[in-house]
């Protein structure tokens, strides 16, 4: 493994989920309600529906350009870099606006830009890390990702007194990250180039649709995205909604339990990926992951209490830690060697924001029951045991 490319990939991806996870918990939610506290769940599900779809058509091609981009310091460099400056000025600038359009296309870019950040910090794995240790580098980036989202929230949840003054630290970070990332790395590994012709990018989607393994990949991904996004998004609104919190306690409370997710998604991931590595099996953890997050989804559906959230965060934290950081290694194993890693990771990862895109809705048409959170929950719990079906139906024989 390529120590350095691994702890460069790692900083600027935890720096890009400073403001992701802090904007998407704490500053994004109260901006909203500021300007529309009679419809503020409404406005949050469009907004968070939009962004989403966004960077769902946007990752594919900024990972096909990426692979054909050539710098001195490799072709990942120039995207990471202004991923994160773009994205963390965005949401620099997201209090200052005075209308509810003006924010949602603030939004919009930071999510699209820090999302690049994430897309070519896993082709920087793939692109410098032996199959052998991708499971290890792949956890510290797991690591990386819940220590810039615990980082987030705190310094949202603490400073929801000035949003102002919130937004410019979240956003610097992400800047400060990124100016890192080319002088940790250095010029990093040559890799093939990727030639361009038309009708490339739909090949990454081709692969996907004709590979088995691919196909479990992108499914359970979206599974387990399409329950846990309603609730990582609406927790300030359960905390108040479904607990009875004031608004500013349960903002504070947010921060708290950002610092809870954050040692379980970082125990999670460090020990199975270190596990799968060793085993040189990943498939048994991609079962068990998802049973756990379906477990700790159950203590709030049976239970209005802070300990009830508390649990869920502490066993989903540890589930979903350990389902992305083996199956990120997963992907990367299935990948073949043509120069197109860029391409077809951001092709897997439109398993997640495109599912981003739809779960605010799912969350809003449960909330529509009328009936509290209780079916938010439900639906996480279903997409779990889903998930975790869906990789029982591989056969042995294809396992990595």
């Amino acid at each position: 493994m390529r120590l350095r490319s691994a702890l460069a990939a790692s900083v600027a991806q935890g720096a890009a989920y400073v403001p992701l996870a802090g904007a998407v918990v704490v500053l994004l939610p109260l901006l909203i309600a500021q300007h529309a506290p009679d419809d503020k769940e409404q406005y949050l599900a469009w907004l968070s529906a939009a962004s989403s779809l966004a960077t769902a058509v946007s990752l594919p091609l900024i990972g096909a350009w990426s692979d054909r981009t050539r710098s001195r310091w490799g072709p990942r460099a120039p995207w990471i870099v202004a991923g994160g400056l773009v994205g963390g000025l965005a949401v620099v600038l997201m209090p200052g606006v005075t209308t509810l359009l003006a924010l949602a296309g603030l939004w919009i870019v930071a999510q699209v830009a820090l999302n690049a950040v994430d897309g070519g910090a896993a082709a920087v794995i793939a692109d410098d890390v032996a199959p052998a240790r991708r499971g290890t580098a792949v956890s510290f980036l797991g690591v990386a990702t819940a220590v810039g989202c615990g980082i987030g929230v705190l310094v949202a949840s603490r400073a929801v007194g000035d949003l102002t003054v919130a937004a410019a630290m979240l956003g610097g970070l992400a800047v400060a990250g990124a100016a890192l990332f080319a002088p940790l790395r250095g010029r990093g590994f040559s890799i093939p180039v990727a030639r361009y012709r038309p009708g490339r990018l739909l090949e990454g989607f081709r692969r996907i649709a004709t590979t088995p393994a691919l196909r479990r990949v992108f499914g359970a991904r979206a599974l387990l995205v399409l329950g846990m996004h309603g609730i990582t998004s609406y927790q300030v609104y359960i905390l108040t909604d479904h607990v009875g919190m004031p608004l500013e306690r349960a903002a504070a409370l947010a921060g708290v339990n950002a610092a809870v997710y954050l040692v379980a998604v970082t125990v999670g991931g460090l020990l199975t990926g270190r596990w799968s590595d060793a085993l040189g099996r990943r498939a048994p953890f991609l079962v068990v992951a998802p049973l756990l997050v379906a477990v700790g989804v159950s203590f709030p559906l049976f239970s209005t209490t802070v300990p009830a959230v508390i649990a869920l965060i502490v066993l989903s934290g540890l589930g979903m830690g350990s389902f992305l950081t083996v199956q990120l290694a997963h992907s990367i194993d299935l990948l073949p060697k043509t120069g197109d890693a860029g391409r077809d990771l951001g092709v897997l990862g439109v398993a997640t924001t495109a599912t981003q895109a739809v779960a605010p809705l799912v969350t809003l048409g449960a909330l529509s029951l009328g009936v509290g959170y209780a079916p938010v929950f439900g639906i996480a719990i279903l997409c779990a045991l889903l998930a975790a079906a869906l990789q029982l139906t591989a056969r042995a024989s294809a396992q990595p």
